[in-house]
């Protein structure tokens, strides 16, 4: 009952949470209308909360009539915990396919549930409760199996319930590695006694079960606040389930722990349903829709995660290993002076696309400079190209930024070509202030990080912002939560263990600092988030920082970053802060201590490079005037000068939606 009412208050009544991933799939993977999916999303919310109410009432009068009711309860809000974590694994995410394991203890509550009823009308005492703890137990030891694989892997938002606790209830100070080191033993404990509860059936491992699962169910509130209720409740199968198996096997002798028939027949049909799912997932995949040939060279990029005046890195892929991959390169006003710089390569990881990456960094190169480039594989060589250098002097410049260009190819095509036009205009005009250097990009590219032919239609699609005279556009990474894996990294020529947190500076005067909403916002990321700000505020007029998750968000719930980075925003009295993942337009207001204040800190997003948008909730407080909220595919360009920060919401069809003037702090 308490799940029941955490899964509708979760949708229903929490001030941010207003979607499942159900929602997600029916409105960004199949099309649905977006009123239409949201309407399907708060039935089954809407459901819950009934059935939370028919189970009490059950539990209250427990006639033949009123267990009827109850068990069709209870198959619905199991179904519908099936249907969110199937449509979790089909939309992907980091342990996406992992999440029927994870759902186990809440699809299994009312399973057994409906068991104990069964069993209950039949009057056999002894074995009445077998059938039910079966159930309990596999779903308990897959929950904490997968649960304790995460753990091992140093999860990020694991590694914040602890920091952010101890920073807001036990303030003992805890440094990022030992909560690492203790979330590796806690782990490889939870597998331990996954696997020992199956053996064992022993009472004192279910017992131990219940404890940790209500300790981190509550931990959602000690790291985030009383407003996290509902992530609380609707965990409470996490104890309540081991709980109840708990006194069942204190009382349960082992022998009666045998499946009787209609009990097999209820976990084969589960397990098919999580086989559909799992089948479902996999065919989510698509192929390339430009297929590369051999080692002629494609997918052209400019990074930038460095001293973006005198380094770049030059990037494409090839269908085929090869053997010699480098770039020519020179000033273009001086053609004389040719460079060479090797390749570093190897296969992408993901999927069966076969595809390998070549980065070629280049160094000591001259500020405010065009350099021609070719990329050459085995003799294979790329159109001529150009890219520009950032400025090392205080001089005025625009920058792009956006986010989510990973469901709507055709709008993610748009927009790609309205930015190699907006980029052509700004260098043609005599307005140095209006010249376009870079794009920074909010994260979630494609669908699901881990699928290599995704990742080749990204990259495919990206050409389109060149321009048709050969100039690239450097593009400064962040990375988002479809993000996942391995091939973030390799796209981006990110060496295999990095964080993906950094800061450039972009002339004298702008610090632009990419933050990983992905990984533990808290301990090493903040203190480094500190130092960088505190640095940077003090030799630079403008301090900017991106990355994915909103910490003020117009649709979903606020990412860590809000205990995390927010107070070191206000600290350092960062000027304007970049976010995505929301699929909408919005800037808020300037905040400080969470209310508007003038002085504060103003927050734009949330990503429209691309994906279908939601509607945004304007009555959210910092959405308030002079802040705004819409939705459309969209970019901001950020113009840079003196005394002047400008910003414009521009549409894809060159119509401007918003427009807004930070003046430079005193």
């Amino acid at each position: 009952m308490i799940q029941c009412i955490g899964l509708g208050g979760r949708y229903v009544f929490s001030a941010s949470e207003t979607e499942s991933d159900i929602y997600g799939f029916l409105f960004f993977d199949l099309g649905y209308p977006e009123i239409l999916a949201q309407r399907i999303d708060d039935a089954g919310a809407i459901i819950c909360l009934v059935a939370a109410v028919v189970i009490a009432i059950n539990a209250a009068i427990n006639t033949r009539l009123t267990r009827i009711f109850d068990t069709v309860a209870a198959i619905s809000v199991s179904s519908w915990v099936i249907t969110m974590a199937l449509a979790h694994m089909v939309r992907g995410g980091l342990y996406a396919e992992l999440a029927l394991g994870e759902y186990a203890v809440r699809i299994a509550a009312p399973i057994a549930l409906v068991l104990l009823n069964r069993e209950s009308v039949t009057g056999n005492e002894k074995h009445r409760h077998a059938p039910a703890m079966q159930v309990m137990i596999y779903a308990v030891a897959a929950t904490f199996l997968v649960h304790g694989y995460k753990a091992v892997q140093c999860y990020g938002p694991f590694t914040d319930l602890i920091l952010l606790t101890d920073a807001n209830t036990l303030r003992l100070n805890f440094e990022q590695s030992l909560v690492e080191n203790a979330l590796v033993a806690i782990g490889a404990i939870d597998v331990l006694l996954a696997g020992l509860l199956l053996i064992t059936r022993l009472p004192a491992i279910a017992f131990y079960m219940a404890f940790w699962g209500a300790l981190t169910a509550i931990s959602r509130m000690t790291a985030f606040g009383l407003s996290a209720w509902p992530e609380t409740i609707v965990r409470s199968a996490n104890a309540g389930v081991p709980l109840a198996l708990a006194f069942c096997l204190v009382f349960t002798q082992k022998e009666v722990l045998k499946l009787s028939m209609p009990t097999q027949k209820v976990l084969s049909t589960f397990l098919a349903v999580a086989a559909l799912g799992i089948g479902a997932a996999l065919a989510t995949s698509a192929s390339a829709d430009a297929p590369l040939q051999g080692t002629q060279p494609a997918h052209y990029r400019v990074i930038w995660t460095d001293d973006p005046a005198t380094t770049a890195t030059i990037s494409w892929s090839t269908a085929e290993r090869g053997s010699d991959h480098r770039v020519n390169f020179h000033e273009r006003a001086d053609p004389s002076n040719q460079g060479i710089a090797m390749a570093a390569s190897g296969r992408f990881t993901g999927g069966e696309v076969e595809l390998y990456y070549h980065h070629a960094r280049l160094t000591d190169l001259k500020p405010s400079t065009a350099y021609e480039v070719q990329m050459i594989s085995d003799g294979e060589e790329s159109p001529l190209l150009y890219f520009e250098t950032a400025p090392s002097d205080d001089r005025p410049f625009s920058l792009l930024h956006g986010g989510d260009s990973r469901s709507d190819q055709k709008a993610r095509r748009g927009v790609n070509a309205m930015i190699a036009k907006l980029v052509a205009d700004s260098h043609e005009n005599d307005v140095p202030s209006d010249d376009i250097i870079a794009l920074a990009h909010g994260g979630d590219y494609i669908v699901s990080g881990n699928k290599m032919n995704l990742w080749s239609m990204w990259l495919s699609d990206h050409e389109l912002t060149i321009g048709t005279d050969g100039r690239m556009l450097p593009i400064i990474p962040a990375r988002g939560n479809h993000d996942h894996g391995k091939p973030f990294n390799e796209v981006f020529a990110f060496p295999d263990d990095d964080k993906n947190y950094y800061g450039i500076s972009l002339g004298s005067e702008v610090r632009f600092v990419t933050l990983n909403s992905e990984i533990s916002t808290a301990g090493t990321q903040a203190k480094w988030l500190d130092k960088e700000l505190e640095s940077a505020r003090g030799s630079h007029r403008w301090l900017l920082a991106q990355y994915h998750r909103p910490v003020y968000p117009a649709v979903k719930n606020p990412g860590a970053g809000l205990q995390s980075w927010v107070p070191l925003f206000e600290k350092h009295n960062v000027d304007l802060v970049c976010e995505a993942d929301g699929h909408n337009i919005k800037r808020t207001l300037p905040i400080r201590n969470n209310k508007h204040d003038k002085t504060g800190v103003v927050y734009i997003g949330e990503g429209g490079l691309g994906v279908p948008q939601r509607t945004p909730k304007t009555d959210r407080w910092f959405l308030q005037s002079p802040g705004m909220a819409d939705k459309g595919d969209h970019v901001f360009i950020l113009t840079f000068e003196a005394d002047t920060l400008t910003g414009k919401c521009l549409m894809v069809k060159g119509d401007v939606r918003d427009q807004f003037v930070l003046n430079r702090r005193d």
